[in-house]
């Protein structure tokens, strides 16, 4: 979807350090996107705040808080 122009790749540095031991393929394949599809998103304070408040109103688990 993302290759076809249909969505974007939404991608922090949390993710970059998951690829760091992701399979060479998974790797290729994001290395492999146009500029034009990826957006790299900063993790700010604000965001930190409303993913806790996510995991206290029970929106998501506690195992989720990096998604």
């Amino acid at each position: 979807m993302v290759k076809n122009g249909e969505i974007i790749c939404v991608y922090s540095d949390l993710c970059e350090f998951e690829l760091e031991n992701a399979p060479e393929k998974v790797k290729e394949h994001f290395l492999n996107l146009d500029k034009s599809q990826t957006e790299f998103a900063e993790i700010t304070e604000e965001i930190n705040e409303l993913a806790q408040e996510y995991v206290k109103e029970k929106v998501v688990g506690e195992t989720s808080i990096d998604d």
